[in-house]
């Protein structure tokens, strides 16, 4: 569920709410091929995520500036948590950027940095340990749309 709000002609502002339900997922089954199995619980609850953003479009011309953050609410139970999916509630942050190199052609990069939640597993069944993750991804991709006319022209403003 989302929604984005025009806060001035060049600012948009987004909020997302999702929900996993990832209640169903109980256990995985690893079967080798020498008659040895292994049993890994998992047990989920479901999980959600809040996320809030912001593209601010011309910073300077041809530049569109991006901005979000989220906080993850994991389906992990910390009796079933294991190295094989070391999760946690986590929060993160992203920015990056977008250039119009010519019409219908882009450059975009982003960075996003997630602070996982300092977990201890309990229970007897899982590996005993804290887990206190971090993840960083970077992106960097062009985007190619055939026809768009250039940003600021007012006949594509207008639609004429």
């Amino acid at each position: 569920m989302g929604i984005a709000y025009r806060v001035l002609p060049n600012l948009l502002v987004t909020g997302a709410w999702t929900f996993d339900r990832f209640i169903v997922y109980k256990r995985d089954l690893f079967v080798g091929d020498r008659g040895t199995t292994v049993l890994v619980n998992r047990d989920y609850k479901n999980g959600y995520t809040f996320r809030v953003g912001a593209e601010m479009e011309d910073v300077l011309p041809k530049l569109t500036l991006r901005a979000g953050v989220l906080r993850d609410i994991a389906p992990t139970r910390p009796e079933a948590l294991s190295p094989t999916i070391p999760d946690a509630n986590s929060t993160a942050v992203a920015i990056g950027f977008g250039y119009e190199i010519s019409p219908g052609l882009a450059l975009n990069a982003t960075y996003f940095h997630a602070f996982f939640d300092s977990t201890n597993t309990v229970g007897a069944e899982v590996f005993q340990g804290k887990y206190e993750t971090r993840a960083n991804i970077y992106t960097v991709g062009l985007t190619f749309r055939p026809g768009e006319k250039p940003r600021g022209d007012s006949a594509a403003l207008s639609g004429r």
